[in-house]
């Protein structure tokens, strides 16, 4: 590994080439194209945060948000389920890959739903649990989606477990203000509004694979990595102050009603709800 980084950091911005040879008992050695790339110029993103749980699909326990050091592969702590009543941390965002600005929706049975922000090492609690979440470059502006989404089984292939959206509605919350509004445009009835973006400004995508030192690792690991995120440092907010927040009574209220774009489900068991 010592010798791979030495070798990235001499060669920036030139060509990397790998030779790749195969051999098989009735041709002998065969060489295939070579595989060309570019060594890119600029630095990676020294972070990724995950959530990290144990993949049943009836109940949560054990659900964990963890930062990996990108250099080192060191992992730590940043939010653990057990520090708010066993509830369920979700989906998380920052604002591009400034690690200063995060969100995290909760669950819980008995703190409620709701989302976390924490800026500048200040944490507040958002009464409102925010879904699929896409901040505005500014950092001023939020739009994060409002879901009924069910889990349902099916045999129609190998993996039986599928889930379908029911209704949904974007909001548009104001950091500064701490309001949230609904835009008439972003929540008619006849469409179902989720997964908000931005116009890109940036260089990276998310990751798709979480980088390991033995490759094997995942083949015979229990437990899923989920909504990856890349950061450009660590997140440094403490564990202990967003527990905290989590567990506190008091939070920001957020009152958007669902916009009934489907016929609405009947009642559902606490685990079917996954956003």
């Amino acid at each position: 590994m010592r010798e791979w980084r030495a070798l990235l950091r001499t060669n920036k911005g030139n060509k990397i080439f790998f030779d790749v040879y195969v051999k098989d008992s009735k041709h002998g050695w065969r060489k295939c194209k070579s595989i060309s790339n570019t060594i890119a110029e600029d630095e990676i993103d020294g972070y990724v945060v995950y959530r990290l749980m144990k993949p049943v699909y009836n109940w949560w326990k054990s659900i964990g948000i963890y930062q990996r050091n990108l250099v080192n592969y060191n992992e730590s702590l940043l939010m653990h389920s057990r520090s708010f009543g066993e509830g369920c941390p979700n989906c998380h965002s920052f604002v591009g890959n400034d690690p200063d600005t995060i969100t995290i929706g909760l669950r819980s049975a008995v703190y409620g739903s709701s989302t976390l922000l924490a800026q500048n090492g200040t944490v507040s609690k958002i009464g409102s649990k925010w879904g699929y979440t896409a901040w505005h470059p500014s950092g001023t502006l939020a739009v994060y989606s409002i879901n009924k989404v069910r889990q349902f089984f099916h045999t129609g292939r190998m993996e039986v477990r599928d889930v379908v959206d029911l209704d949904s509605a974007l909001v548009c919350y104001m950091a500064e203000g701490r309001k949230a509004v609904c835009p008439a445009q972003l929540s008619e009835k006849n469409r179902l509004e989720t997964y908000p973006t931005w116009s890109p400004d940036g260089k990276a995508h998310k990751p798709f694979v979480l980088p390991q030192p033995d490759p094997i690792y995942y083949d015979s690991l229990l437990k899923t990595y989920s909504v990856p995120e890349l950061v450009s440092d660590r997140v440094r907010v403490s564990k202990s102050l967003l527990g905290r927040a989590a567990r506190n009574k008091d939070s920001i209220a957020v009152e958007v009603p669902i916009t009934a774009a489907t016929p609405k489900a009947v009642q559902s068991e606490p685990w079917q709800e996954r956003e």
